[in-house]
């Protein structure tokens, strides 16, 4: 029969704060927000998956949420407890699923890495 596939994109995009400690080691125009969004928007588009989860992202709401949201996906964003600013997102192509529940997931109550945790169901 026939097997339907879906197609997942995952990344530690580097958050901004931990750019920071890698810039003696690479040339700085390749950290900068700007220059990393629209590279990793290229490689969404590029690829086209399913699903897209990203690590370690920053400035969801003022910039990823419509982004994703531009080429097709819709998404959910879990930032890290404390000061951090950075947390992961998971998004999915929006022809290919809707979001049926959402639950949070602090990783670190688990002796993990924080993160989060969603149930997709297929459109």
């Amino acid at each position: 029969g026939d097997v339907e596939t879906i197609t997942v994109l995952s990344y530690n995009v580097l958050s901004e704060t931990g750019a920071k400690y890698v810039k003696a080691r690479c040339d700085g125009t390749f950290l900068t927000h700007a220059y990393r969004r629209k590279n990793l928007l290229g490689e969404i588009t590029e690829y086209e998956p399913d699903v897209v989860c990203l690590q370690e992202l920053e400035r969801y709401a003022g910039h990823w949420h419509a982004a994703l949201r531009d080429v097709a996906f819709a998404s959910c964003f879990k930032k890290r407890t404390g000061n951090k600013f950075d947390g992961c997102c998971t998004a999915w192509r929006t022809s290919r699923f809707a979001l049926v529940a959402q639950h949070a997931v602090e990783y670190d109550a688990l002796g993990g890495k924080r993160g989060a945790g969603d149930a997709l169901q297929a459109a």
